[in-house]
């Protein structure tokens, strides 16, 4: 399989970086990705349970505190990577550029445009980046996919079709529209994006969605229908 361009970081001193939250994405994705990849040096996490807190202090040996600020203030890192609850991204992203760090923030990275438009604007105004992460992009089966839609082996490709079916009952914060939950902002969003990798410069036309409660506990929605059409009428099919 094809895989991401590789980078030589020999010789170069390795980004100064916190962890925003240490729960089931900050401890065990994040954490675990900062530590093992050259380019970063994990100096400090936040999260406002104190067991998580000795834990992390416990297993990786840096100070950790239960408020952002005081993390940010202490620490002064470069890169803030938040893995909280979507309600919180927007503050902790312009706490985080107030104090000179880049962002690399988890999806949905707001709960609303205007919101989005808010973070935008404070990482203008402090000269700062501001990533979604978005790790499905990377993965090595989709770049060996562009690879062979480069090479033209398959032909014009008509039909693009994804599914992601299982059967899950959330009872978490992600179960209610309130808190950003739902099929469409956290997994649609990763198979959105890949979809738009795939199509590259074939703008899309037009946009068909449908979404439904089914089995949740709340209100947001488990189940997702899109079909997006492109300019050149390649058609983009998921189902969630």
């Amino acid at each position: 399989m094809s895989s991401a361009p590789f980078i030589d970081y020999s010789g170069r001193r390795p980004l100064r970086t916190v962890l925003i939250d240490l729960g089931r994405i900050g401890a065990g994705f994040h954490a675990i990705e900062i530590q093992r990849h050259p380019g970063f040096q994990l100096v400090g996490a936040a999260d406002p349970l104190t067991e998580r807190c000795a834990e992390a202090k416990r297993d990786w040996g840096v100070p950790v505190y239960q408020t952002v600020d005081e993390l940010l203030d202490a620490v002064r890192p470069e890169v803030a990577v938040i893995a909280s609850p979507t309600a919180f991204h927007c503050d902790q992203a312009r706490a985080a550029f107030s104090r000179g760090a880049h962002v690399l923030c988890d999806k949905p990275v707001a709960r609303s445009a205007a919101e989005f438009d808010t973070v935008l604007t404070a990482a203008a105004l402090a000269d700062r980046s501001f990533l979604a992460y978005q790790p499905h992009r990377v993965r090595p089966e989709l770049y060996a996919l562009k690879s062979l839609l480069r090479q033209g082996h398959l032909g014009p490709i008509h039909l693009i079709k994804r599914a992601q079916c299982n059967y899950a009952r959330r009872n978490d914060w992600q179960a209610f529209r309130a808190n950003s939950g739902g099929l469409l902002n956290n997994y649609a969003s990763h198979f959105l994006d890949q979809a738009m990798a795939l199509l590259g410069n074939d703008p899309i036309t037009s946009v068909f969605c449908r979404t439904r409660c089914v089995a949740t506990v709340g209100d947001a929605e488990d189940f997702v229908k899109i079909v997006l059409t492109a300019r050149s009428g390649c058609l983009v099919d998921l189902d969630i």
